[in-house]
């Protein structure tokens, strides 16, 4: 009953606020270091392709 009468009272998104808040800059920041590390994997094998075909094109 609480609980029912806190969440009715006040903002329905206050909690959602509450957690993005907390925990957004987090999840984005683990984001970003995610993508960096794929980002950094797909330009080293695009470098070792390229590096293996550049003596032949140049």
């Amino acid at each position: 009953m609480w609980q029912r009468h806190s969440v009715s009272q006040g903002n329905p998104y206050r909690a959602f606020s509450l957690y993005r808040r907390r925990y957004g800059r987090l999840a984005l920041a683990e984001l970003r270091v995610g993508y960096g590390a794929a980002a950094d994997a797909f330009c080293n094998n695009w470098n070792d392709a390229y590096a293996r075909g550049a003596p032949s094109s140049s």
